[in-house]
């Protein structure tokens, strides 16, 4: 569920920033910095949660929240960076790196998922003995 809702939000995300590479509109720079520091404090302390787990949902989990703060962490130096600079044209390019970025992960772990489906050994247990001799 989770990946099939970060997959449609990408499609969204990138047909609405996309457009905007070519006409870009002046963001509102003051909210953008609130927004993005309220994510990088909240998104830390969700990742500072999960760190060291070890199911593979959980790693999942893990490693998701420390990308979110990696990109709340770009917003936030996009927003200063507007709040001198007239380049609108920043946020756009921004909204498609961040979701390129979220869509490429999002298809890693998917493959992961699905093979945990298809009942598949994960790399890092081994099974004990050779199964090549069956």
């Amino acid at each position: 569920m989770n990946t099939l809702v970060l997959v449609l939000g990408s499609i969204i995300v990138l047909t609405e920033a996309v457009p905007r590479l070519f006409k870009p509109e002046r963001p509102n720079a003051t909210r953008m910095l609130l927004f993005a520091l309220v994510g990088v404090v909240v998104n830390s302390a969700a990742a500072w949660r999960l760190l060291g787990r070890k199911l593979l949902n959980t790693r999942i989990a893990s490693w998701h929240r420390i990308e979110d703060v990696l990109e709340w962490i770009a917003v936030l130096i996009i927003s200063v960076t507007l709040m001198f600079v007239d380049l609108p044209v920043l946020n756009p390019i921004l909204s498609v790196a961040i979701t390129t970025y979220v869509l490429f992960s999002v298809i890693r772990h998917l493959r992961q998922t699905f093979l945990v489906f298809l009942q598949a050994v994960p790399d890092d247990i081994g099974l004990g003995r050779n199964l090549s001799s069956v």
